[in-house]
């Protein structure tokens, strides 16, 4: 999806914390299941009004007004669009996603923040230890390339970020899905391998350059220096498509 793509690539511009744009991509499949988009000119406008009431409903009541107002300024929403779109129609399209939203799905968790868990279980449970953030930044990679997939919407939230650890485990030659995230998470490894082999078919043949980009200028100067031959090979994952089976298959099988 394009659509998916230029937001993620104007939150990370943005800066953006980095559960918001899976946050605005649910209220945007949402969205499209009541009410299918008949003017193709205004899907840009869609996606950036999800975006915006995803970012109101994420902000915290600690947060200072005038920042939080200014990272909502309309103003702001429309310049990225070029200005394809006024204030006014940035102010209205966010305000129909606002309420058309239930609030079950304001405050569901999303994919990330199921990664997120199942990342904190593996790292308290010695899967592996709290600085292997090659494998954490792999994973999250897979699930921004999952977005950019309609056929990824079959699967749970759940599901995608499990797939994901699951995948970027192999791919740095561990086991898969081994015991405590099995009953963490309550999913067996055969039940992770249509969606793990999905991922693996997007991270070999998505080319999204820019979006590419902006995460190896995020992440090419991180890593530790024990993992710097993993870290180097998740640089080559993000730079251009690529296989990621990796080297934990046999791990996989066995368990």
């Amino acid at each position: 999806m394009i659509l998916a793509e230029w937001l993620c690539e104007v939150a990370m511009d943005w800066n953006l914390e980095n559960t918001l744009v899976f946050k605005a991509m649910s209220y945007l499949d949402y969205y499209m299941t009541l009410q299918p988009v008949q003017m193709l000119s205004k899907f840009q406008l869609l996606g950036l009004a999800c975006l915006r009431a995803a970012m109101g409903d994420a902000r915290k009541p600690t947060a200072l007004v005038s920042e939080a107002d200014k990272a909502l300024d309309a103003q702001r929403f429309a310049h990225v669009s070029d200005d394809t779109y006024t204030v006014e129609e940035v102010e209205q399209v966010t305000q129909l996603i606002s309420g058309l939203v239930p609030d079950r799905l304001k405050t569901a968790p999303n994919m990330k923040m199921f990664l997120r868990s199942f990342w904190y279980r593996a790292s308290l449970t010695g899967v592996l230890c709290a600085e292997e953030m090659h494998v954490y930044t792999l994973a999250s990679f897979f699930l921004q390339l999952s977005l950019l997939d309609l056929s990824c919407c079959a699967y749970s939230a759940s599901l995608l970020a499990a797939a994901s650890l699951c995948q970027a485990l192999v791919f740095f030659g561990r086991e898969g899905w081994p015991l405590p995230l099995q009953r963490f998470g309550s999913y067996r490894p055969e039940e992770l391998e249509g969606c793990r082999a999905r991922l693996r078919d997007l991270a070999a043949r998505v080319e999204c350059p820019e979006l590419r980009r902006l995460w190896l200028a995020s992440h090419e100067q991180h890593g530790y220096d024990e993992f710097r031959e993993e870290w180097k090979r998740l640089l080559d994952v993000l730079r251009a498509p690529a296989d990621v089976s990796g080297g934990g298959e046999e791990a996989m099988e066995q368990d």
